[in-house]
């Protein structure tokens, strides 16, 4: 596992991801672990991971985005995540599943305020901001406080606060360059 972080700012929500992915046999490379989507209705979704088997969390990514994309209440998304996570969890029977660790970041257009997930298989869907998930998580969790100020956190003051916690944890814990996926109200 790696790190990913979101958080609220004053004009919206801001989702980033360092860009270490892991297959299933242990294998690394880089690429992107953040996701967007829009829907027709307005509403923007941002998902980034941080996980043992990058396969399996894009595959689940992708699923819980059409789960939330469809969703009839875009403020309630709890019950339609966890219908995804449980039986992708369930599926693998006699075998431990893969960890997987999601931030996810909801938007509706025009809307004065966005919301942030943390999101852990089987059934795990937590809502407050600002989220780390991953083993860098544990390099910036006591410094988390620096992105709560929201009145005053602009977009200019979120990702300099982001780009000093990706700094702590790469060099606490080796994780690669960061990804940053903005969404403004």
């Amino acid at each position: 596992m790696t790190i990913a972080i979101g958080t609220l700012y004053s004009e919206g929500a801001i989702v980033c991801a360092d860009t270490k992915v892991v297959a299933s046999d242990g294998a690394t490379t880089t690429g992107s672990k953040v996701f967007a989507s829009l829907t027709p209705k307005g509403r923007m979704f941002r998902i980034a991971d941080a996980a043992e088997d990058a396969n399996a969390a894009k595959m689940l990514a992708g699923e819980i985005s059409h789960a939330i994309c469809d969703a009839e209440n875009p403020y309630k998304l709890g019950a339609p995540i966890k219908a995804v996570m449980g039986p992708w969890h369930s599926s693998y029977h006699h075998v431990r599943p893969p960890n997987l660790q999601f931030v996810i970041a909801s938007l509706v257009v025009g809307d004065e305020q966005a919301q942030v997930f943390l999101c852990e298989p089987p059934s795990t869907v937590a809502y407050g901001w600002p989220i780390a998930i991953g083993q860098g998580a544990r390099a910036v969790d006591p410094h988390l406080s620096i992105l709560i100020p929201l009145k005053n956190l602009n977009v200019r003051s979120a990702l300099l606060r982001l780009a000093y916690l990706m700094y702590l944890a790469k060099k606490k814990t080796r994780v690669l360059p960061v990804v940053v996926i903005l969404m403004l109200l």
